[in-house]
């Protein structure tokens, strides 16, 4: 990203020491290396300090041209130094607004006797992007008295619409700080104080809100990046009994890579995939071949200040589930040593997709907490923004943040915070400010409400995908032993599987990942086929992701459907022009049918013992049903089986076959009906209406029910219900192409749960299929 200049500040001094002793090492810098993330516009006061082992005289400072404009030295001169005495160097680093961004200068300071340099200088390593943080110490950051975590040295000021830099600056000198850090998308800054305990802080905060350029303050939160714990086929290869697989089983990862083998590459198109974490272990035995050599396209392919190469391990497991590589692919794997344990991302699954991970971020912050008692691992949240707003300004399609930050309410609680819709607003501007990046985000790791945890909370936006947790049985995640619990709620839009086999930094390694931090990088590499496919909008690939999975019922509410990769690209690519569907492969087949279960989480749909199997668990009115994503024309002659095994009399719910682009009559789209209302009966709706309505009793538990169209080539068509026992009634209809549904629905908030239906042997006994819009529908009326 950056082009690199070399430079050197330099410390000139005049001795009457002898040249043999300029090589010899005698200084030490405190500290002994400088990086800084700047942007332009900044104004940075920076003090370094030196020691020399022995003593010198007339020191003086300059900057070599390279760096002037930018640095300015004080003291200029000192005349003398002491043996073994500590020296200060005030550096003050003006960043010009006209500054062009993605340049990195590089320099060093040096003590020079006449043209020889004493080692040893300091290396310096400026940075200038468009948006800047720094992070502080960790003995900086404490934990207050209601959980939250942050520096007592640092704060957040959101400037009003219409201020600048300069504001900034001047705000900043009026209460002795300096400016460290930008965010564009929020008009943010951070500044670093004196401040050394929270009272302090607080102090600053209320003077800083006096200022009518000022829209907000924040402290810089530590929010926690969500748990952390020690070739797919392949695995189960080495080991029959593994579990290493299953999460990338259940969203059916496999069934999607072996259905994309065959299509052509020229289908597919580029994807870069942005992940805001603790940066990533380059040469992690998943990012690189057999030989060392990288074979994972990694974007920087070195490590930056904002793009670390990972130590923790969170930003490398991460990355690894969205897009680790697969040397089965290339090689033929044994199952010794490393080999056995071989796993591949989302995106490495699908040879014919280039893909490049973006990964940006640095090491987590480490520390124990006081009230929980517990090691707490987090990243903070001025950081997160910054790197966020940065993805999203290069235009990256799908950017995936394990992090969040937890509402504070009394009592023992890590990591959270007061300012919580400030911190919300935050973020809300950040997302809206890049509507063409798809941003997927974990819910929250430690149960509880989603909307209590930032940024998961805005799930809702348009451009925002929150992500819930799933064990490996489609329950919402809850491990007390590992203290995590999946939050749930409104603003969470689809669930993945929360314990994953990942890559970790450990020797390096493998191990499982706990936790809805793991859940969003599977969806985030579902998200990237999807775009690679040609599906271009952030709110476009949401729609295919939670369209296309798999209807859960859980104890609390996680989005309703489970990820199912296969189903997402199924949808995104044409649709089988075959209807007829006897339900024998062994799941939904989504090139024939779109897939509806309202409201989100009211019952099971899936493909068992040859058949299509719905059950509403919950009371209450709900939809589920399958619409076929081809029409016929002309004539036609449609029929499906069902069965009621558990069906309670009056129980208030309809089993339906209709066709749902004719005209109805105001009683219903038209089509046959087995209903359970006051009466068990079999119904035929039609354009007639009330006048046309037909009803026949009956106290079948199965049976077939069909549609016909005859007369499409005179002025009146008609269309025909039946059932097992023959016709049902007809009525005059249109000639209109329609499509097909097969539903189980009830319009009533009193009906019972635990009802369930089957269907079987979807046919098409006569008409012509025309494809439809490949748009995922509305949920069918009743």
């Amino acid at each position: 990203m950056a082009q690199r200049f070399f430079a050197a500040l330099t410390l000139l001094t005049a001795t009457l020491y002898s040249p043999s002793l300029v090589a010899s090492p005698l200084i030490q810098w405190n500290p002994s290396h400088l990086e800084r993330l700047l942007f332009p516009g900044e104004q940075l006061h920076l003090t370094i300090s030196f020691q020399s082992s022995q003593t010198l005289s007339n020191v003086r400072a300059s900057v070599v041209p390279a760096f002037r404009g930018f640095v300015a030295v004080s003291p200029s001169f000192w005349p003398s130094i002491t043996k073994g005495a500590t020296y200060s160097v005030d550096l003050v680093v003006t960043i010009p607004s006209s500054q062009v961004t993605g340049v990195t200068y590089e320099g060093v300071v040096q003590l020079k006797i006449g043209n020889g340099t004493i080692a040893k200088p300091l290396p310096i390593l400026l940075d200038i992007e468009r948006f800047a943080f720094h992070d502080d110490a960790a003995d900086r950051v404490i934990v207050d008295s209601n959980g939250a975590i942050y520096p007592v040295d640092q704060l957040i000021v959101s400037l009003q619409t219409g201020q600048n830099t300069s504001a900034a600056l001047d705000i900043a000198s009026q209460i002795g700080a300096t400016v460290v850090g930008f965010t564009p998308a929020t008009n943010s800054y951070e500044f670093e104080l004196a401040t050394s305990t929270q009272r302090d802080l607080d102090t600053a905060i209320a003077e800083l809100r006096t200022d009518a350029r000022i829209r907000g303050v924040l402290k810089n939160y530590v929010g926690e990046l969500q748990s952390f714990s020690t070739d797919i086929a392949h695995l189960a290869m080495c080991n029959s009994s593994t579990v290493n697989d299953r999460a990338y089983r259940i969203v059916k990862a496999p069934d999607a890579w072996t259905f994309l083998h065959d299509i052509s590459p020229a289908r597919f198109s580029p994807v870069t995939v942005g992940v805001v974490d603790t940066g990533i272990l380059r040469d992690h035995p998943e990012f690189v071949d057999l030989l060392g050599m990288p074979d994972v396209s990694i974007y920087p392919g070195t490590p930056q200040i904002w793009s670390q190469n990972d130590i923790d391990g969170h930003g490398t497991a991460v990355a690894g589930v969205i897009g680790a590589n697969n040397l089965s692919a290339m090689v033929s794997l044994n199952c010794i040593g490393d080999n056995a344990l071989q796993m591949n991302g989302i995106l490495g699954g699908v040879a014919q997709i280039g893909y490049t991970l973006f990964p940006v971020g640095e090491k987590g912050i480490l520390l124990f907490t006081p009230l929980a008692k517990k090691v707490f691992f987090g990243q903070y949240f001025y950081d997160v923004l910054g790197l966020t707003d940065y993805l999203g300004s290069l235009g990256l399609p799908v950017v995936n943040l394990s992090f969040a930050l937890r509402r504070s309410f009394l009592g023992i609680c890590d990591a959270c915070v007061a300012d919580f819709d400030h911190l919300t607003q935050q973020f809300q501007q950040t997302f809206s400010s890049h509507p063409n990046s798809l941003f997927i985000i974990s819910s929250g790791n430690f149960g509880g409400s989603s909307g209590d945890y930032v940024p998961g909370n805005l799930g809702g936006l348009r451009n925002v995908l929150s992500v819930g947790a799933t064990d490996l049985q489609d329950q919402r995640l809850n491990l007390p032993v590992r203290n995590v619990e999946s939050s749930s709620g409104q603003e969470v839009g689809i669930a993945a599987p929360g314990i994953v086999w990942a890559p970790i930094v450990t020797s390096p390694g493998w191990g499982t990942g706990y936790g809805t931090s793991f859940s969003a990088p599977l969806v985030s590499g579902s998200a990237a086929i999807l775009q690679s496919l040609g599906v271009s909008s952030p709110v476009a690939i949401k729609s295919f992701l939670t369209a296309s999975g798999d209807p859960i019922v859980t104890d609390k509410p996680i989005g309703g459907r489970r990820l199912n990769g296969f189903c997402a690209v199924q949808l995104v690519l044409p649709p089988n022009l075959t209807l007829t569907d006897d339900f024998s492969e062994g799941y939904r087949d989504c090139s024939r049918w779109f897939t509806t279960v309202q409201p989100p989480g009211i019952g099971l749909m899936a493909v068992a013992n040859q058949q299509l199997e719905m059950v509403k668990a919950s009371s209450g009115n709900g939809y589920m049903g399958l619409a076929s994503r081809c029409k016929l024309a002309g004539d036609f002659d449609v029929q499906v089986d069902y069965k009621l095994p558990i069906w309670p009399a009056q129980n208030f719910h309809t089993v339906r076959l209709i066709a749902s682009d004719l005209p109805d009559g105001g009683t219903g789209l038209p089509g046959v009906y087995r209903n359970s209302y006051a009466a068990e009966n079999y119904e035929f709706r039609n354009q007639l209406g009330a006048v046309g309505l037909v009803s026949v009793p009956t106290s079948d538990t199965f049976g077939t029910i069909g549609l016909k169209r005859t007369g499409t080539n005179t002025s009146q068509p008609v269309l025909s219900g039946y059932d097992s026992h023959g016709s049902i009634g007809s009525a005059p209809t249109t000639s209109n192409r329609t499509g097909f549904t097969i539903d189980f629905a009830t319009p009533s908030t009193t009906a019972p749960g635990d009802v369930a239906i089957a269907f079987d042997n979807f046919k098409v006994n006569a008409g012509t299929v025309s494809v439809r819009n490949s748009e995922v529908p509305e949920r069918f009326g009743l």
